[in-house]
């Protein structure tokens, strides 16, 4: 996560208030379960970032002037089984830095051999490790890789065998090394994998908790005659598999998402289902509104279509409603 964040340039500032607000969510029975669920639903500033962003990072952005430069480098060498030590090692451009590059350099490179030495050298398609910087200097591409201690004696392997392999070394070059080393390393360090599902269980478990204080008599405006009606309609509807939670003020049924809210008010009910109203009978469809048609419904937070009952005459539609919206959530 850190690596991640760090390659692609998001700020970690604030990174241990995130950490200390990870250490709360952690079960003791799913510890690496509750930490992912986590992780993936903390704030989009402090995001986990996904494959794309990471491969793009790679590829594009100075890497050595990241102090994780080494650190990558070496983990993408000794990804496999067969470790090689590196302590000893140091970054090597194969593109060497002198802005004055030898006659030889600048004739591979063709004519923008300047712009193309300003776009390529820090980035991780030109960047390796070596023991022999020293001996390497500003060499021609041919000498370091065929001299006494080049890239094709190099003990890294995985690291080198882009530059080991051809003939000439060019921008062509030095960007399939980059996308070769930068699709490795999400392997390496791979993107956050959560089950959505798993993360609506804790999302739910966590309304349920908060919501264990809270009684009838706190939800607002559950009294007199809107409290007869949410009695009555809670008789008439299937309950089995759904996890009704209250707060002050609504309650709403939850699959494993919320798909049916009430809303109590004075002397009726304003009923939501999380449900387009083009899923609905025809017949039904003429009784109900569309949330998205208000900025703004006072104690409500589920969108999709709504209706208002005032009597038991009414109930029908709503009980016809939450079976709607509880078909297509469990679908």
């Amino acid at each position: 996560y850190l690596l991640r964040r760090s390659i692609c340039d998001l700020q970690t500032r604030s990174l241990g208030n995130n950490f200390a607000a990870l250490a709360t969510k952690i079960r003791p029975s799913s510890v690496y379960e509750s930490v992912s669920v986590a992780l993936f639903r903390i704030n989009k500033n402090s995001r986990f970032p996904n494959d794309v962003e990471f491969i793009e990072a790679l590829q594009n952005r100075d890497l050595y002037e990241s102090r994780l430069c080494k650190f990558v480098l070496a983990g993408l060498q000794n990804s496999g089984k067969e470790r090689v030590d590196i302590s000893k090692f140091t970054i090597e451009h194969v593109l060497p830095q002198n802005e004055k590059l030898k006659p030889e350099w600048q004739q591979m490179l063709g004519e923008d051999w300047k712009s193309i030495q300003q776009t390529w050298l820090h980035r991780l398609g030109n960047l390796t490790l070596s023991g022999y910087n020293s001996e390497y200097q500003d060499k021609p591409f041919h000498e370091k890789q065929t001299m006494e201690g080049g890239f094709q004696d190099s003990p890294l392997r995985l690291l080198n065998k882009d530059i080991q392999s051809v003939s000439k070394w060019t921008q062509d070059e030095m960007s399939q090394r980059g996308e070769n080393l930068a699709k490795a390393a999400i392997g390496i360090w791979p993107a956050l994998s959560v089950d959505e599902q798993v993360v609506s269980q804790y999302v739910l478990d966590e309304k349920v908790a908060l919501s264990k204080d809270v009684s009838r008599e706190d939800v607002k405006g559950l009294d007199g005659v809107a409290a007869e009606l949410f009695d009555q309609f809670c008789e008439l509807i299937d309950v089995q598999g759904v996890t009704q939670v209250m707060t002050k003020k609504n309650i709403t049924f939850h699959t494993l998402s919320p798909f049916f809210q009430i809303v109590p008010r004075s002397k009726y009910l304003l009923v939501i289902a999380a449900i387009d109203a083009d899923r609905l009978e025809t017949t039904l469809r003429e009784n109900i509104g569309e949330t998205s048609d208000w900025n703004f419904i006072p104690n409500a937070d589920l969108g999709g279509v709504y209706i208002s009952i005032y009597d038991a005459n009414q109930l029908e539609d709503s009980v016809t409603l939450y079976n709607a919206a509880l078909e297509d959530a469990l679908s």
